[in-house]
């Protein structure tokens, strides 16, 4: 019997770009048994469009949020409401190849997480840099000692994977305040690395649109992205940010069939992480300096920018709410 493939596509003011999105799916070599898409309150006649393209496809389903939950809890209800075996994350505004849904499950093997490269498609359509161009290291299968940065960083968004129905079984829900922390791709992304391998498939499958209306981002250059991570880190996190971020995953730890570099990671991850804060909240200007000349800034967070993101928020005085 062929299992049941299912796309999980999240909304909110998506009019100008969605009923391009679903064509591209519903037209695809294997068809999706389910479209699922959550409308997170949209404004601007999504709904509609929507609801013209459910006429015609019976597969395509809306739910609609009578609050709004934000992108990374709205993906995380459309996971667990998905049936199939495999679900495919689709942002509003993409646009699909017709043989990603196939080639991604050909190339799946026993990965808990599959993905693809994307076109970075511009209003002008000239440029031909992909997903992957900006973080290469992603096109070929991960290394046991790469597991740590990429537990840090992924490379990789949501909308450019699939991922098996266990995965979503193991790791949502997700504690309070860890998708606020993380993001769902991110979050996905790092239990698929704890449970085994991930599978890249070095292939243009998809259009990733960008433009001014973006949910998850703008037309920037990569200057302009690192700088901006940096100037965040600089004026540094509420306190025990990141603390509580990795500690969202320590219950892993005590579960066999995680993957043992995984959970040495995690574990100098949360050291690192300790010894920050601890350095931080009592303006031990020696513990911060052991902690850069040792270049474990550099090892486990962002570097410079986050070490003197440290040294602000010791005498400084001042915080930033994260942005997931």
């Amino acid at each position: 019997m062929e299992e049941v493939i299912s796309v999980v596509l999240c909304t909110y003011n998506g009019r100008a770009y969605v009923g391009e999105q679903l064509e591209s799916i519903v037209t695809q070599s294997r068809i999706p048994d389910e479209v699922l898409v959550f409308d997170d309150g949209s404004t601007d006649g999504t709904q509609a469009v929507v609801q013209a393209w459910m006429d015609r496809h019976p597969q395509i389903q809306i739910h609609q949020n009578p609050v709004r939950l934000g992108y990374a809890r709205n993906f995380e209800q459309a996971l667990l409401k998905a049936r199939g075996s495999w679900v495919f994350l689709s942002d509003q505004d993409d646009r699909w190849h017709p043989d990603r849904v196939e080639t991604m499950l050909q190339a799946a093997g026993n990965a808990h997480l599959v993905y693809c490269d994307a076109l970075i498609w511009h209003p002008e359509p000239t440029s031909t840099e992909t997903l992957l161009d900006q973080f290469p290291k992603r096109r070929e299968q991960l290394s046991d000692s790469e597991v740590g940065a990429a537990i840090r960083k992924p490379g990789v968004k949501g909308c450019q994977m699939a991922v098996r129905r266990s995965l979503i079984e193991s790791c949502l829900p997700a504690p309070t305040g860890a998708l606020e922390r993380w993001g769902h791709d991110h979050w996905l992304w790092v239990h698929a690395l704890a449970l085994g391998t991930v599978q890249p498939v070095d292939r243009v499958l998809m259009d990733h649109r960008i433009h001014e209306s973006n949910t998850s981002g703008r037309i920037r250059t990569a200057w302009f992205r690192r700088s901006q991570r940096k100037w965040k880190d600089l004026l540094g996190q509420e306190p025990g940010f990141w603390l509580a971020r990795y500690a969202s995953l320590e219950p892993w730890l005590n579960r066999s069939e995680v993957n043992a570099d995984w959970k040495k990671a995690l574990i100098r991850q949360l050291a690192f992480e300790e010894a920050r804060e601890k350095a931080v909240s009592d303006r031990n200007i020696g513990d911060w300096w052991r902690l850069a000349a040792r270049s474990e800034y550099s090892r486990f967070s962002f570097g410079y920018s986050a070490a003197l993101g440290d040294l602000w928020r010791m005498f400084g005085n001042r915080t930033v709410n994260p942005t997931p």
